[in-house]
């Protein structure tokens, strides 16, 4: 009897082992094959690196294969709205945060806000980021990563112009005789923002008139506000760096890549810069970088505006429970934290902002300023037109400065282009 007792425990323990066995290996959603659509950021080893890590966690925990499509930031919307209009393409989508209103308006992508507890809720997330991922009252992209254009200067720099702090809730003016020092002291260049095509051409205008109380268009999105006191009173700030002998007026040739080398180099003393570019700096051996809020309105107004991408599921996905589960993953806490840390990002998570990995350096004040930021122009399925209109207009405009001088016809005719511009595409 002993015996066929112990034979049918050792039999029984055996098939206990063998069902845990199996059931360790049916994974939810093994054998289905989903792909991830993303864009470059930080270094291509760690980028690799990163991607293959993550791919080999999902496919450890469910059984899913991610194949991951790196797409170029050029060809970012191009390939997104090919995919609409073909009605396939990758299951999980990053969306640049200007072009969310007119991606989000096809109506092709799965709403998100009766999932939004899979993600953590609405609270985990910083507000301008869900403004980016909502159209028409609804969710459908989640802020992964991300950062808001800060200025940056050297401790060595204050050292030599006898400043010891800039608070954070430094004004234009405040930011003027700091500029005054930084002069004094013997810098020709104490200043510089881009002024060639680029995005952070209309960004740098954007937030410093915020900070004067403007906007672009009105709120419920049907007026363009260009010929507005706030928006002549900025165009006016901007110019007179150059003409007062802050900024130079090459100033206005200046890119992202001759941007970040000009302050690199010591060629210029103060920069409102991003994150990688400012992660490149430290890379190239400046090492005593001091991060400054942009300065505020003289009635106190913050004027940042927050640049982050966003993850969404399309509609026309085969595998949206497997993509679904893909875009949980990814907006976790560990994960989120894992990918800013190494692209010099910030999370779109608050929880995930406040881990160590973003406790040194610039990371607290760009954590605190996308905490304080606002959006350019969300859910807006005019976006992208207006921008690269700003772009190219003020780019114009700066580029007209190279004597050193301008009139206020020549403000007008700059703003009241953008205002004829913009209401076109507004009424359009």
């Amino acid at each position: 009897m002993k015996k066929w007792l112990s034979l049918f425990l050792v039999m029984a323990l055996s098939l206990s082992v063998c069902a845990l066995a199996q059931a360790e290996e049916e994974k939810i959603y093994e054998g289905v094959t989903i792909q991830w659509q993303r864009y470059p950021a930080g270094d291509l080893e760690a980028q690799t690196a990163w991607n293959q890590s993550i791919v080999d966690a999902f496919y450890e925990e469910t059984g899913c294969t991610v194949e991951v499509d790196m797409v170029s930031w050029e060809d970012a919307n191009t390939k997104v709205l090919s995919a609409i209009t073909a009605d396939e393409g990758p299951d999980v989508v990053q969306i640049i945060e200007t072009a969310a209103g007119q991606i989000y308006s096809s109506g092709a992508f799965v709403a998100l806000d009766e999932y939004i507890d899979k993600f953590g809720g609405y609270d985990a997330y910083l507000q301008a980021g869900l403004d980016y991922g909502t159209y028409d009252g609804v969710l459908y992209g989640l802020p992964w990563g991300g950062d808001t254009r800060l200025y940056y200067t050297r401790q060595s720099v204050l050292d030599a112009a006898g400043i010891e702090s800039i608070p954070d809730d430094w004004t234009w003016s405040d930011f003027l005789d700091v500029l005054d020092k930084i002069k004094a002291a013997g810098y020709e260049a104490p200043f510089a923002t881009m002024g060639s095509i680029s995005t952070d051409v209309s960004f740098y205008y954007y937030y410093t008139l915020i900070s004067n109380g403007g906007n672009i268009i009105s709120e419920d999105n049907t007026t363009a506000l260009f010929d507005s006191e706030e928006a002549r009173q900025t165009l006016k700030q901007i110019a007179d760096l150059v003409v007062d002998g802050y900024m130079p007026a090459s100033f206005a040739e200046l890119s992202e890549d001759t941007l970040t080398a000009a302050f690199i180099n010591g060629d210029v003393q103060m920069v409102p810069l991003s994150s990688g570019q400012v992660a490149a700096a430290a890379a190239a051996g400046v090492d005593d970088i001091v991060a400054l809020y942009p300065p505020r309105g003289e009635d106190g107004t913050y004027g940042g505006i927050m640049c982050i991408s966003l993850m969404s599921v399309p509609a026309y996905s085969e595998h949206q429970d497997a993509a679904m589960d893909f875009l949980a993953f990814l907006n976790s806490k560990e994960w989120q934290v894992s990918y800013n840390a190494y692209c010099s990002w910030i999370p779109g998570r608050h929880d995930a902002g406040q881990d160590e990995a973003f406790s040194e350096g610039w990371s607290p004040a760009l954590v605190n300023g996308m905490a304080q930021a606002t959006s350019f122009m969300p859910g807006n399925v005019h976006t992208v037109a207006i921008n690269s209109m700003m772009v190219e207009e003020l780019a114009n405009f700066y580029a007209s400065l190279s004597d050193n001088a301008y009139t206020d016809e020549e403000i007008d005719e700059c703003l009241n282009r953008m205002q004829t511009l913009a209401q076109a595409e507004l009424d359009s």
